[in-house]
């Protein structure tokens, strides 16, 4: 899409001021210009890449019982099993962990389902979206609406290139939210322990693979065991492990504690975290409304593997102050071999709904 169709709302290069940071001398802000990325998805894409790397660290250090001293004990089985079923619950409990990226949980919930609503409705009938904005609403007060909220969206882009920025430099504290959530919320200590090391090691959502275990695919027990050993005492799985007496039985006990003691071996990765959260940008980006004020009509404007590649760059040279312009943990890696490595892992997200149907491909 080019920048002459864009309007004020997607295009970021009218961001330039210098009034709060030097803006427009970030990589991260020259990638939002150069593919002209809407405000809605630069400003969550930003942060995310941004924090993929400390986000590998997080997960390493719950799942290697580092951080175990400052987390509540688990909860019980029951509600353990609960969330690899409610998504929206963990959508909420992220949400209230990262409130700066995706706001606060049941705020981002109810939004996500309105414009999502809202979205197929105007894509289903465009006639009725553009008589609704003509004659119902008024096209000068609709406008006014439009550009109120422009305003404040580049005010947060500021703001938001200002923290990231922060945050790279090593000048930004630990986010007390986060910490809060993570110690409070049971749901976002199993995204950590559970959610993301399975998306990374796996290429799965989780109650997919509970669901293959339950049953009876040895191959899934084994993965979600070394993923989850609290799982082992899932009815299913307890009636696999406990099974038939005698030899048999034994060798699976030994077995079964093998899988727990290795865990996940070397599949959790920096590099396949980055995949995976740049696999959840393109899907945000894919799930995303934009309204073309011009077309009068709802389209979306997906970001690319390409573009994600693009965008660890930007943040590996702001991080660096300009001294390195590639991510080092893709520096072997082909473009090709990313893209299809992000394809592969923006399937397996479970908590952004898809673009509901109706919806307009954008070119």
């Amino acid at each position: 899409m080019g920048k002459r169709r864009c309007d004020a709302a997607m295009n970021p290069s009218g961001l330039n001021s210098e009034s709060h940071i030097k803006v427009h001398s970030m990589a991260l802000h020259q990638w939002a210009v150069r593919y002209t990325v809407p405000l809605r998805i630069v400003i969550p894409a930003h942060q995310i890449a941004a924090f993929a790397g400390s986000a590998y660290e997080i997960v390493d250090q719950v799942r290697q019982g580092e951080a175990d001293q400052k987390l509540p004990p688990r909860p019980p089985l029951k509600e353990w099993l609960a969330m690899y079923r409610d998504h929206r619950r963990l959508t909420c409990a992220l949400a209230d962990g990262f409130p700066t990226i995706l706001g606060h949980g049941q705020e981002f919930q109810s939004t996500a389902d309105l414009i999502r609503g809202g979205a197929a409705w105007s894509a289903r009938n465009p006639k009725e979206f553009a008589d609704l904005i003509r004659h119902e609403i008024g096209l000068r007060r609709f406008a006014k609406w439009i550009f109120m909220g422009i305003r404040g969206m580049r005010r947060e882009y500021r703001r938001n290139l200002h923290d990231v920025r922060e945050f790279l430099l090593g000048k930004d504290p630990p986010d007390p939210l986060f910490e809060r959530a993570l110690h409070d919320k049971p749901d976002v200590y199993f995204f950590c322990r559970v959610v993301l090391p399975c998306l990374v090691a796996y290429e799965v959502a989780p109650l997919h693979l509970l669901r293959k275990a339950q049953f009876g695919d040895v191959d899934a027990i084994e993965k979600l065991l070394r993923l989850d050993p609290a799982m082992i005492h899932e009815p299913h799985i307890a009636a696999w492990l406990h099974g038939t007496p005698g030899p048999s039985r034994q060798d699976r006990l030994d077995t079964v504690l093998r899988w727990t003691q290795e865990g996940l071996g070397n599949r959790l990765t920096r590099q396949g975290v980055k995949y995976s959260l740049g696999g959840f940008i393109v899907l945000l980006s894919e799930a995303a409304p934009y309204l073309d004020l011009q077309l009068k009509r709802i389209r979306y404007i997906p970001l690319t593997a390409g573009q994600i590649f693009k965008l660890y760059d930007a943040v590996e040279k702001d991080r660096s102050r300009g001294r390195r312009l590639i991510d080092p943990d893709f520096t072997d890696v082909s473009p090709e071999a990313f893209q299809k490595a992000i394809q592969r892992h923006k399937k397996f997200w479970p908590m952004v709904p898809r673009r509901a149907k109706g919806g307009q491909k954008s070119a």
